[in-house]
C-alpha cells in the first residue's frame, strides 16, 4: 500500500520531467517524424494529382512565364483567380519546371499542410499540453475536409500563413504581424477580415490606432492593389461575381455545419463501432462549445482565431457560392480540430476525476494518467490513419482522363488562335493553349453558370462571343444546329461530350 500510494504521488513529477524532455525536442521529433509523410505524398499523391482550380492558376502563370502577362487568354486582362501571390510563385514553377509545375505546385502545398500543422502545435504548446498538440496535428495531416486534394492551391500556405500571423499577434508584434497579414492577403483575400480582427484588438487595447500594423500591412499589399486597378482596371477578382448568389445564407450554414458534424462524427467511428459516430454527431457542437470555453480560459486570444474562422464562413454564406468548394472555409480545419480535441479532453478529464474519486485514487494524478494514456492511443489510431490514406495512390478519375483526351484531340486539329467554349476551363485550359471562353465567368467578363437554371443564355453566349468550337454534355442544348453550329464530334465514357463547330458565316 505504501508504495502504491509512494507511485501515486511521484507521478506528477515523473510526468514533469517527461513533458520538460517533450518540449525541449518537440520540433525536432515532429520533423523527423513528418518526414515520411512528405516522401508517401509525394510518392502516392504529388506526382499524379491535378486539381481544377489550381490548373486555372497554372494557365495564367504559364502566359507570366512565357510573356504574356497576367492573364487566362493573351489579350484579356481578367482577374479570375483569387490568389496573385500563388499564381505568381506558379510562374517561377512553371519557368523552373515547366510540364513538372503541376508536381512542383503539389509539393509546395505538403511542405505547407507540415508547417500548419506545426505551427498548431507551437500555438497550442503555449497553453495545452505536448500530446493535445501532437493529436491536433495529426488531425491535420489527417486528410480533413479533403485536404490532399488541395495540394496544389494556395489553401496550405494560407493557412500557414493566417496561423503564422495570429501567433505573431499573440505575441504582440505588430510590425511583423501586419508583414504577415499583407502576404497572407495577396495568398487570399480572406485575410482582411482576420487583419480588421486584430487591428480592432489593437486599437482597443492601446487606445489609439495600430499605425505600425497598418503601415506594414499596406507596404506589402498597396504595390498590388495599384498594379490591379492600372492592368484589370479592378483590385476585385472576376470569381467574386461569377460565384455569387448561388445559394442561401441560411442554407449554406446549414450545408457547413451539417458536413462537419458529419466528417468528425464519421471521424471518431473509424476505430469503434457505429454507435459511436452517432454519439459524437449529437454531441459535436457540445464538445465544440467546451473547446471554446476551455481554450479562451487559457488564453482569450484564441477567440481571435475562432471568430475569424467563424466569421469567414459568414461572409462566404453572405456572397452564396456553392459550399461544396470546401476550400473557401478551409481555415475551419485547423480551428474546429483544435476545438473538437481540446472540448473532447476536457470532458474525458472530468469524467476521469469523477471516476477516480468513486474509486478512491488520488483524482488529479488519475486525470493525468488516464487522459495521457486515451490521447497517447488516438494519436497512435490517428497516425495509422494517415499513414494507410497515404498507402493510397492517386490517380486520375475516369473524366479527368477524358478531358485530357479531348484536349490532346483538339490540339491535333485546332490551334491556338481558335476560341472554345466548354465546361473545364482548368484542364482543358491547360492542356491547350486555345482562347477559353468561360460559360461560368470566371475568366471571361460577364457570364454565369450555375446549373440548368441559372446561367446566362446560351443565346446569348452565342451573340457577344461567336466561339469557333463548342464543347457540351449530350442534351446540354439541342438548338445550336440551328444557329450555326454543326456537330465535329462526339467524345464517350465515361461522359458523352458533343464538339459543335461555326459555319464560315457569322452568326
Amino acid at each position: 500500500m505504501n508504495q502504491s500510494a509512494t507511485w501515486q504521488r511521484d507521478l506528477p513529477a515523473r510526468f514533469e520531467r517527461v513533458a520538460q524532455l517533450g518540449r525541449r525536442y518537440f520540433d525536432v521529433i515532429f520533423f523527423l517524424l513528418a518526414a515520411p509523410f512528405l516522401w508517401k505524398a509525394y510518392r502516392n499523391i504529388a506526382v499524379t494529382l491535378q486539381f481544377e482550380d489550381a490548373l486555372i492558376v497554372l494557365r495564367y502563370a504559364r502566359n507570366i512565364a512565357d510573356g504574356h502577362g497576367f492573364v487566362f487568354n493573351p489579350g484579356e486582362r481578367i482577374l479570375g483567380v483569387t490568389t496573385p501571390l500563388h499564381t505568381l510563385i506558379s510562374a517561377v514553377f512553371v519557368a523552373l519546371g515547366g510540364d513538372r509545375a503541376p508536381v512542383i505546385q503539389n509539393v509546395f502545398g505538403i511542405i505547407f499542410l507540415v508547417l500548419e500543422a506545426w505551427l498548431m502545435t507551437k500555438i497550442l504548446r503555449r497553453t495545452h499540453s505536448l500530446l493535445i498538440s501532437a493529436l491536433i496535428a495529426v488531425m491535420i495531416l489527417a486528410n480533413l475536409n479533403f485536404s490532399y486534394l488541395y495540394f496544389g492551391m494556395e489553401t496550405h500556405s494560407f493557412a500557414f500563413l493566417t496561423l503564422l500571423a495570429f501567433y505573431l499577434f499573440t505575441q504582440r508584434l505588430e510590425i511583423p504581424t501586419g508583414l504577415v497579414l499583407g502576404v497572407a492577403f495577396l495568398t487570399r483575400y480572406d485575410a482582411a477580415l482576420l487583419a480588421l480582427l486584430i487591428g480592432l484588438v489593437f486599437l482597443y487595447e492601446r487606445r489609439k490606432l495600430p499605425l505600425q500594423l497598418i503601415g506594414a500591412f499596406a507596404v506589402v499589399v498597396t504595390p498590388w492593389l495599384v498594379f490591379s486597378q492600372l492592368y484589370f482596371h479592378s483590385i476585385l477578382p472576376n470569381a467574386l461575381a461569377a460565384k455569387k448568389d448561388y445559394f442561401p445564407l441560411l442554407g449554406y450554414l446549414r450545408f457547413v455545419y451539417g458536413y462537419y458534424q458529419g466528417y468528425f462524427a464519421n471521424m471518431a467511428g473509424i476505430y469503434t463501432a457505429s454507435t459511436a459516430i452517432k454519439a459524437a454527431s449529437w454531441l459535436f457542437p457540445v464538445v465544440c462549445l467546451v473547446g471554446i470555453r476551455s481554450l479562451t480560459k487559457a488564453a482569450w486570444e484564441y477567440l481571435v482565431l475562432i471568430t475569424y474562422a467563424a466569421g469567414l464562413v459568414v461572409v462566404y454564406a453572405a456572397l452564396g457560392p456553392d459550399p461544396r468548394f470546401h476550400w473557401h472555409y478551409y481555415i475551419l480545419n485547423p480551428v474546429l480540430a483544435m476545438l473538437f480535441i481540446v472540448g473532447l479532453h476536457q470532458i474525458l478529464t472530468a469524467g476521469l476525476r469523477v471516476l477516480s474519486s468513486v474509486i478512491k485514487l488520488e483524482p488529479a494524478a488519475t486525470a493525468r494518467v488516464g487522459s495521457a494514456l486515451l490521447i497517447s492511443v488516438a494519436i497512435l489510431l490517428a497516425a495509422t490513419h494517415v499513414d494507410r490514406k497515404l498507402d493510397y495512390k492517386f490517380e486520375l478519375d475516369p473524366h479527368s482522363k477524358q478531358l485530357y483526351e479531348i484536349a490532346d484531340w483538339l490540339n491535333q486539329r485546332y490551334d491556338d488562335n481558335t476560341s472554345l467554349l466548354q465546361p473545364s476551363i482548368g484542364i482543358l485550359g491547360y492542356a491547350t493553349n486555345m482562347r477559353i471562353i468561360d460559360h461560368a465567368g470566371l475568366v471571361t467578363q460577364g457570364l454565369y453558370y450555375y446549373d440548368g437554371s441559372q446561367h446566362t443564355p446560351m443565346m446569348e453566349v452565342l451573340t457577344r462571343f461567336q466561339p469557333d468550337l463548342i464543347l457540351l454534355l449530350e442534351g446540354a442544348d439541342q438548338a445550336l444546329p440551328q444557329h450555326g453550329y454543326t456537330r465535329v464530334m462526339t467524345f464517350h465514357d465515361p461522359l458523352t461530350y458533343v464538339l459543335y463547330e461555326r459555319s464560315t458565316q457569322s452568326l
